[in-house]
């Protein structure tokens, strides 16, 4: 539920009438009927009057401590996911009721994690395009969020894995289309573009497009640097490394990013991307030592 007072509120702190604010977002008797009735406008126009009056759409929220519980558990959720440990991730989803979801951003998030750990996990891959779905054809069928971009990767990772590249690169590529100019809000928001990159220079990197893979890595190692998040620099470093040494590069410049990356897993205790850059010196070890 919205804080409508908090929102009148501010709307008058501000000394706007309500056809000031809805001007060139919505008519006057939008506003009018939010401000009345509580009836909620599209997100779109919502996350639009939210910013002229230097809100966000979670500033309004009415939350009860259950709400919060929700949302604290698909937060842990999406940890996991990013740390690679699926299982972990499955289970903090399985503590939630969807009656229990209090909006459509928090339905988007639900939906989006559990078709991530669905075919990352490696359970029912399928399944997961199911959940994507919900997200594409129902919760926002106008890709107006970050969410139907997520939702575009995790439908390019199921035909990915099934083998199906070219159904794999029709979705791929349309989050490549939009992916330079999705902009950053939080650092929320930067994890999940960096979830996006990597996953499209992940494919990219199978379909032998190096180049592409690469460029994407870099945007994803300066966006890092910029936001100052550390979670994802391991991936990048050891996807690069693997790019280059697919390339034929230098061994030597293959560890020395093997290292990198190993060093950013031990920070963030990763320990199955500990293991996956451990996997590859050990091939370079043993081309290295063959007669």
């Amino acid at each position: 539920m919205i804080n409508l007072e908090k929102f009148i509120a501010r709307r008058k702190a501000l000394g706007l009438s309500q056809q000031e604010l809805a001007a060139g977002i919505c008519t006057q008797a939008t506003l009018s009927k939010l401000e009345r009735n509580g009836r909620i406008p599209s997100l779109k126009i919502m996350t639009q009057l939210c910013e002229r009056l230097d809100l966000t759409l979670n500033d309004l929220l009415l939350t009860d401590p259950n709400t919060s519980l929700v949302k604290a558990t698909l937060e842990k959720a999406e940890f996991e996911l990013i740390t690679l440990e699926y299982a972990q991730a499955k289970a903090q989803l399985a503590k939630i009721n969807t009656k229990d979801l209090p909006d459509t951003l928090t339905e988007m998030t639900y939906y989006y994690l559990l078709g991530y750990v669905q075919v990352l996990g490696g359970t029912e891959p399928l399944t997961a395009l199911f959940y994507f779905n919900q997200i594409l054809t129902d919760l926002d069928p106008k890709g107006q969020t970050i969410f139907s971009l997520l939702a575009y990767t995790g439908s390019g990772l199921v035909y990915s894995r099934q083998g199906k590249n070219d159904q794999a690169e029709f979705y791929f590529n349309k989050v490549f289309k939009q992916i330079y100019h999705t902009q950053a809000t939080d650092a929320q928001s930067v994890g999940r573009i960096l979830n996006m990159l990597f996953f499209c220079a992940q494919f990219y990197a199978k379909i032998n497009e190096l180049k592409v893979s690469n460029a994407l890595l870099d945007y994803a190692y300066k966006l890092s640097a910029k936001y100052h998040v550390t979670y994802y620099v391991a991936r990048v470093l050891a996807l690069k490394a693997e790019n280059t040494h697919k390339a034929a590069g230098s061994p030597v410049e293959v560890k020395k990013l093997l290292t990198s990356a190993r060093v950013f897993a031990e920070f963030n205790e990763n320990d199955q991307l500990l293991k996956q850059i451990q996997t590859l010196w050990d091939a370079l070890d043993t081309k290295k030592t063959r007669p």
